[in-house]
């Protein structure tokens, strides 16, 4: 005979197995959810070309325009349930950039982007690194 206490366990594994095959991408990268009012980030690395060649061996996938690109933007839904609505974010490193389709991808993430962003907030290069969350 199955306790209440066991169904309710198994209740709970199953709801977490739906969100995590919710919350993951077809390329296998987390869903990083709907973002809206979002803005590129240009980072610039000090020291020139020798860092520049460093940064992209330890982060080979990394999109360099010249240097690396984050972006931030108002969260409109999480399925990883990383921030509610309304939260702002930053990313980790652009790895793709699709406007047609409205996809930022990062190292980590794959972010559907609506508006047309840009032009909501300023590009505060190396200050984005500064905010926390």
């Amino acid at each position: 005979m199955i306790s209440s206490f066991e169904k309710f366990e198994e209740h709970e594994l199953k709801a977490q197995e739906d969100h995590e095959k919710a919350a993951k991408h077809e390329s296998g990268k987390r869903r990083g959810g709907t973002i809206k009012n979002w803005q590129l980030h240009h980072l610039t690395l000090p020291g020139g070309d020798e860092n520049q060649k460093l940064f992209a061996e330890y982060n080979p996938t990394a999109m360099l325009d010249p240097g690396p690109l984050m972006f931030s933007g108002t969260v409109v839904d999480d399925p990883a349930r990383r921030w509610k609505p309304g939260n702002h974010m930053r990313s980790s490193y652009i790895v793709s950039i699709d406007r047609e389709k409205g996809i930022i991808e990062t190292q980590n993430t794959v972010y559907k982007v609506i508006d047309e962003g840009d032009d909501v907030l300023p590009d505060l290069g190396n200050g984005i690194l500064g905010v926390f969350y």
